[in-house]
C-alpha cells in the first residue's frame, strides 16, 4: 500500500526524509499478520486479513497527516507499528473481566490507543473524544476512509461531552496522560458502576504514589511490552449525567 504523492514546496532533503520514513513504515507493517496471529488466534483467518489491511490504511494515513500535525513525534513517524499500533492492540489483552461494550477514548488525538482497538473490536460501540478541531478532522477522515461502524467522534473536552449512555460506560481509555489518577476523577462522572478507566502508566512514577493508585497490568508481544493502570468504579455509584 503505497502513500499519496508527496506535494508542496517542502525543500528536497525534508521530502526524502519523509519517504525514508514512509518506507519504515512500510516495513513495520510486516510484523501486523503475525501480531494479530499471536494476540487473536480465536479470529478467523479472513478476519485478520482485513484487520491487517484497515491498521495499514491507518499507519500510512497517519504518517501522512503526522507531517502536518505533529500527530506523533518526529522521531516515532518512522516506527508507527512498533511504538504505537502494537502498543496499542496490546490493550485488548488487558480487558480480561472487564466489561468494554461501550468504549470512551480520551483525548484520542492521533486515534491512538482508539482507531487500532476499534479495528479488533468491530462489535463495540467507540467514541473518540478530542478537543483540538483538526486533530478531531482527522479522525473523523480516518473513520471515513476506514468505513468503521458504531463509532463517533466528538470534538469537544470530556466534560462537555452530554452524550454519554443512560447508564455510563463500561471502560474509558487514555494514552498520553500526565497523571491518570486524576484522570480517573474526571470521568468518573460518565462511567458505569463498576466501570473502569484504563490507562498507560507514565515512566517517570511509580503506580503506589498514585491517589488512588491502580491495578497494574503488564501485556507485551515479543520485544514489545507496555504498562497499563487500571482503575474501577465503585458498584455502588452511580453514574451522572
Amino acid at each position: 500500500m503505497a502513500l499519496p504523492p508527496f506535494q508542496g514546496s517542502e525543500p528536497e532533503e525534508s521530502l526524502a526524509a519523509d519517504r525514508r520514513a514512509a518506507f519504515a513504515v512500510q516495513s513495520g507493517l510486516g510484523r501486523l499478520p503475525a501480531v494479530l496471529g499471536d494476540l487473536f488466534p480465536e479470529a478467523a483467518l479472513g478476519e485478520r486479513a482485513c484487520w491487517c489491511r484497515q491498521l495499514a490504511e491507518f499507519s500510512l494515513h497517519l504518517h501522512r497527516w503526522s507531517g502536518r500535525m505533529n500527530l506523533v513525534a518526529d522521531g516515532d513517524r518512522s516506527a508507527l507499528v512498533n511504538k504505537h499500533l502494537i502498543p496499542s492492540l496490546l490493550i485488548r489483552s488487558a480487558l480480561e473481566g472487564v466489561s468494554h461494550r461501550q468504549i470512551v477514548d480520551v483525548g484520542s488525538g492521533a486515534g491512538l490507543p482508539g482507531i487500532p482497538l476499534k479495528i479488533v473490536l468491530p462489535n463495540n460501540d467507540f467514541v473518540l473524544v478530542e478537543s483540538r478541531r483538526r486533530r478531531a478532522s482527522f479522525l473523523r477522515e480516518v473513520v471515513r476512509r476506514l468505513a468503521l461502524q458504531r463509532i463517533a467522534v466528538e470534538n469537544l473536552r470530556l466534560e462537555q461531552w452530554r452524550d454519554s449512555p443512560r447508564g455510563g460506560v463500561d471502560l474509558v481509555t487514555a494514552r498520553a496522560v500526565a497523571d491518570p489518577a486524576v484522570l480517573f476523577e474526571q470521568v468518573r462522572p460518565i462511567l458505569a458502576p463498576g466501570g473502569h478507566l484504563l490507562a498507560f502508566l507514565p515512566t517517570d512514577r511509580s503506580p503506589s504514589d498514585m491517589d488512588p493508585p491502580p491495578e497494574v497490568r503488564t501485556v507485551g508481544w515479543r520485544d514489545i511490552e507496555v504498562r497499563l493502570g487500571l482503575w474501577k468504579q465503585p458498584s455502588g455509584i452511580a453514574h451522572k449525567k
